[in-house]
């Protein structure tokens, strides 16, 4: 099908450019702001994005309005306020979520949710691990050592990779009640 996206970064705006890729229309903005289309949607995908967006309940009002009925919209987020670390900042997210502060992004609107889940679940004692290490040891090391930016070495990431790919087969038969992201996809009611 046809693909329409929107990017506010312009780096990432020359690079998806640079690209051609077939069948996507791309837009520099952001939302809520550039949400001004003369069509309506069949599916919009925020992967990864909510979580970046100041006005989130205003950026779902918008995104419902070009939403066709019986569109739905597929979200992933961050789990878990508590688990906010220097990670989040250096990412610049604005927050993370929990099941009941993402569902009520929808309180307001005529939408029904088709699916909900936790994923990245067996990642998660790890992740939880992680940041409690760093915050006890950022209390101890000085605030011009950055230990949030570092990236694994490959072996771990292919690990986790790995990990993460067996989740995804896990996921086809049953929901995970906790995990270091969200997923949740609402249906608009007729």
């Amino acid at each position: 099908g046809n693909l329409f996206a929107i990017e506010p970064s312009d780096d990432a705006f020359y690079f998806l450019n640079q690209k051609k890729i077939n069948n996507v229309s791309l837009i520099k903005g952001k939302c809520p702001d550039n949400l001004k289309y003369n069509k309506k949607f069949d599916l919009i995908c925020l992967f990864d994005v909510l979580e970046h967006i100041k006005e989130d309940k205003e950026t779902i009002s918008k995104l419902l309005e070009i939403l066709k009925d019986s569109g739905r919209v597929f979200i992933t987020v961050p789990a878990y306020q508590w688990l906010w670390s220097k990670h989040d900042e250096n990412l610049m997210h604005q927050r993370r979520y929990s099941k009941k502060s993402l569902k009520l992004t929808f309180k307001d609107h005529n939408v029904t949710e088709e699916y909900f889940t936790y994923f990245n679940t067996f990642l998660f004692p790890f992740a939880v691990l992680d940041r409690f290490i760093k915050k006890i040891s950022s209390k101890r090391i000085s605030s011009t050592r950055n230990l949030n930016n570092k990236f694994p070495n490959r072996v771990i990431n292919f690990i986790f990779k790995k990990i993460f790919v067996f989740e995804k087969f896990i996921l086809n038969f049953f929901n995970f009640y906790f995990g270091l992201s969200i997923l949740l996809i609402i249906k608009k009611k007729n």
